[in-house]
């Protein structure tokens, strides 16, 4: 229970940060979460945007998460 409750909380936080940043380099989201390495937070990321927690991708060359852009429908021309 307690695993899952850590789990919970390292969500949250990816949230939070997912609506702060548009990009942010892992090692950055480690630092924040207080995670041990960068493949921990790439997991913990690869699972909360697989389960629809966050929506954003990884870029593994640059080691960077992006968030998706957000497109307002209000804003459009069209009805």
């Amino acid at each position: 229970m307690i695993n899952r409750l850590r789990h919970n909380v390292f969500k949250f936080g990816l949230r939070k940060i997912n609506l702060s940043y548009s990009k942010i380099s892992l090692a950055d989201v480690t630092k924040k979460l207080g995670l041990e390495s960068v493949q921990d937070t790439e997991q913990i990321a690869s699972k909360a945007i697989r389960d629809g927690v966050i929506d954003a991708h990884i870029d593994h060359g640059l080691k960077t998460l992006e968030t998706r852009e957000v497109i307002n429908l209000y804003t459009s021309n069209e009805p």
